[in-house]
């Protein structure tokens, strides 16, 4: 592996800077971006050897803000949307910004991680090991959206062949919450295409309904029995046909198994007939948001249209609203002598599977 280092635009005055980390011998690619220390182009072979992209960004800093849409950003200091943008610890109540339909805070507010520009702090490419590690820091000032306590994270991209991993460690200087998430769009059929043909299997028997605003409503229902049971690998046109658009919660099998806070488990996998790509999904993390590109007609990807159900979005996160589920409030509460800790691996594959 490889990495290559190149200028991607201002924002204000601040130079963005893009990093490319390439295996020359299988054509996989991946490119991150300081602004948001975003996901901007993964690039891998088909069966048939051809390398092309399967992950949407943009061509520079300056459209990646402008088109929005968070495109493979980090997401924090909480992924997912706050009900009425606020939270009470500690028996203080907090106000966040609200910046979406109905007054909720969602991805960290208005000027959430994805807008800022991450400080790189180390890359390195080992030849003899074959991969190659990009580590960014983001300190988020106590008050900043809202949210109490100075966070400082850590965030560290490898790349080997074929698999692209991070991991997270955040800490803070007072007791606050956190959950953080990558927001990458994925379509392993290639960008101009939807994603119907595609096949999606996750571990998890178990949802959590929303509301309207997509808001947790707090109850865990099972999946069996619903066109929500992904147990058995399903195609998105039948999802589409049986349930309709997808923005759902899957709380996660493997997390109840883990021997160690750190652990890592399958979660699941992204697969297409097509073009023989696979990728498995192994995190740290309890849940997992499915996301199909619901609201994408309104984006533009590498200068191109996007189309609703253009791409998939798979958020291995903390509960969203987990503050104020006190069945979940735990898990995204950070005090100054933890650490918060969240690790993934992406494994891209070629090789074919069926299909129910």
């Amino acid at each position: 592996m490889e990495i290559l280092a190149s200028d991607w635009g201002h924002i204000g005055p601040q130079p963005s800077r893009l990093y490319t980390m390439k295996d020359k011998e299988s054509g996989f690619r991946v490119s991150i971006s300081d602004l948001g220390a975003s996901i901007v182009r993964v690039t891998m072979p088909d069966r048939k050897g051809n390398a092309s992209d399967v992950a949407f960004g943009q061509d520079s800093a300056e459209e990646l803000l402008r088109q929005g849409g968070h495109l493979g950003a980090t997401i924090g200091r909480v992924a997912g949307r706050i009900a009425d943008a606020k939270f009470i610890l500690d028996g203080t109540e907090h106000h966040l910004s609200a910046n979406t339909s109905g007054g909720h805070s969602l991805h960290g507010g208005n000027e959430g991680f994805d807008r800022k520009i991450w400080t790189l702090k180390l890359k390195k490419a080992l030849r003899q090991e074959d991969s190659a590690a990009l580590v960014f820091e983001h300190a988020s000032h106590d008050g900043e959206e809202g949210y109490p306590g100075r966070l400082s994270v850590l965030l560290t991209y490898r790349a080997t062949p074929m698999e692209l991993g991070w991991e997270f460690i955040a800490k803070t200087d007072k007791p606050t919450i956190v959950n953080l998430t990558n927001h990458s769009y994925w379509n392993l059929d290639g960008l101009d295409s939807l994603v119907d043909g595609m096949q999606i299997r996750l571990e998890s028997s178990r949802y959590m309904p929303a509301d309207q605003n997509r808001i947790p409503t707090g109850e865990i229902k099972p999946v069996v029995g619903t066109p929500l049971d992904l147990r058995v690998q399903k195609s998105f046109s039948r999802i589409f046909s049986e349930y309709g658009d997808v923005d759902d919660i899957f709380l996660l099998d493997g997390f109840g198994r883990k021997t160690k806070p750190e652990g890592m488990f399958y979660a699941g996998e992204l697969s297409s007939p097509d073009t023989g790509r696979r990728m498995e999904i192994y995190t740290t993390e309890p849940c997992l948001v499915v996301y199909t590109g619901n609201s994408m007609g309104s984006l533009k990807s590498f200068g191109k249209a996007c189309r609703k159900h253009s791409a998939v979005c798979l958020e291995d996160q903390r509960p969203p609203n987990a503050i104020n589920d006190p069945h979940f409030s735990e898990t995204v509460i950070l005090r100054p002598d933890e650490t918060y800790y969240h690790r993934t691996l992406l494994r891209f594959r070629i090789g074919d599977r069926g299909a129910a």
